[in-house]
């Protein structure tokens, strides 16, 4: 049964905005009503269970990949020989979920009891937001997250351990209207966790937002409307992050009358989810002594420059490597 998702809360009112020099302006958005306030109340008072529950989590395993690589060295040196293997697991969860893969911390133990470190390989937007998608687009994400480990002849494993998702309690949406009024000012966002002071600025074609280093995580996403309150296409995104100040830049102009949308997140809260993945099945390596190493040489072309197949030699100690130019 779908879970009603009661965690990242889209909020219909607005949080304030001042001018943060305190210009006596009044607010552009108006405050949040009383009651406005009752929902985060409720999200304050939700177990870990519960929001894994809200947030509707699968995760399964997806595939293993073994490999085996040779490195040859030359100078009479004996070549390197590597085993590798990926096991990826799937994570699927509420489109409208604003989640943040933090950290994995999972190890395996196979059927004969052998302990198997998981190392984290490959996994996507690692300390970024997983996303954000506009209601109703999506109903379920998925994400990937490779895990590498040594091969074992073992046949199968259990995944056991946690990751770590960080996620935003509040997500609310500012507008500057008209946007005039707001360009090459600082102001202040208040009615979604801790105040947050930025900054924006049309510069020629390109819109800058910039503010303290927590906006690359506070700064969910932006959007321009028209004067007739149509949506702006941008045609890409930039950003600069570093020390304490944040940059993020959006090939767009936005019209003197027209509005400027931040949706600004809370600060982030942590939630450790607990995996357990059984009788993972495992693939059969091949045994060692699978028979008589083949060397494999190149052979001359024939005269009529048709190409002979390279073919296993058990014996080439009499070969003769040419070479020769190709028209």
């Amino acid at each position: 049964m779908r879970m009603p998702w009661l965690i990242v809360l889209m909020v219909a009112m607005m949080g304030a905005i001042s001018f943060a020099d305190d210009v006596p302006e009044p607010p552009v958005v108006p405050d949040a009503e009383p009651a406005a306030e009752a929902p985060q109340e409720e999200a304050d008072r939700k177990t870990d269970e519960q929001l894994i529950e809200a947030w509707q989590l699968d995760i399964r395993p997806q595939s293993i990949r073994y490999s085996s690589n040779m490195q040859f060295h030359g100078d009479g040196q004996e070549p390197t020989e590597s085993q590798d293997a990926h096991l990826t697991i799937s994570i699927t969860y509420d489109g409208d979920a604003k989640l943040n893969l933090f950290s994995v911390d999972l190890t395996g133990k196979t059927n004969h009891g052998r302990e198997i470190a998981l190392a984290a390989q490959n996994v996507p937007n690692m300390h970024q937001p997983f996303g954000h998608v506009a209601p109703g687009n999506h109903d379920r994400l998925t994400q990937h997250v490779g895990l590498r480990f040594v091969p074992t002849v073992d046949r199968s494993m259990d995944v056991e351990g946690h990751i770590t998702i960080r996620f935003p309690e509040l997500d609310r949406e500012a507008i500057l209207k008209p946007f005039s009024k707001f360009d090459g000012k600082k102001v202040r966002i208040e009615g979604a966790g801790k105040p947050l002071v930025v900054e924006v600025m049309q510069e020629g074609d390109r819109l800058k937002v910039s503010g303290p280093a927590e906006l690359a995580e506070r700064l969910a996403e932006v959007r321009v409307y028209d004067d007739a309150g149509r949506l702006v296409n941008t045609s890409g995104r930039g950003s600069s992050t570093g020390g304490n100040r944040a940059e993020f830049f959006y090939h767009v102009r936005v019209p003197d009358d027209g509005a400027l949308a931040l949706d600004v997140l809370s600060d982030l809260r942590e939630v450790r989810v607990p995996i357990k993945l059984e009788r993972v099945r495992l693939p059969r390596l091949a045994p060692d002594d699978a028979g008589p190493d083949l060397a494999v040489v190149a052979r001359p072309r024939d005269e009529g420059g048709v190409r002979r197949d390279l073919q296993p030699q058990k014996n080439a100690d009499d070969a003769e490597l040419r070479i020769e130019l190709v028209e």
